[in-house]
């Protein structure tokens, strides 16, 4: 009885996509260590709002409810330096987009 209900529903069920995705990564230095605590900034290129996280100890970060009608710029910064830039565009259509920077640290200046 159950089957005769539930599957005639689902396939009424529309097949339109969620129109927001989870975008995720992990801030390495170049040596490929986690940076626990980088800032990763998120730009909306048509609004130019910015979005920021911090690290955690892993160096992941999360965006929750990215729309995917924007592109977007993503950059992540780490006490004085700032890494590569990498773009997600809006007819990227994968609901979770997993997106690594870098953030190369000159640490012979630092450490001198």
């Amino acid at each position: 009885m159950f089957f005769n209900i539930a599957l005639p529903l689902i396939l009424l069920m529309p097949l339109t996509a969620p129109d927001t995705r989870i975008v995720t990564g992990t801030v390495r230095n170049q040596d490929g260590r986690s940076l626990v605590g980088a800032i990763v900034q998120m730009v909306n290129m048509d609004s130019q709002q910015v979005w920021s996280n911090v690290t955690k100890i892993d160096g992941t970060y999360r965006f929750a409810a990215v729309e995917f009608a924007h592109s977007y710029r993503l950059q992540a910064k780490y006490q004085n330096y700032s890494g590569n830039v990498r773009h997600l565009s809006k007819y990227d259509w994968r609901p979770s987009a997993v997106i690594n920077l870098r953030v190369d640290i000159d640490w012979w200046s630092k450490h001198r």
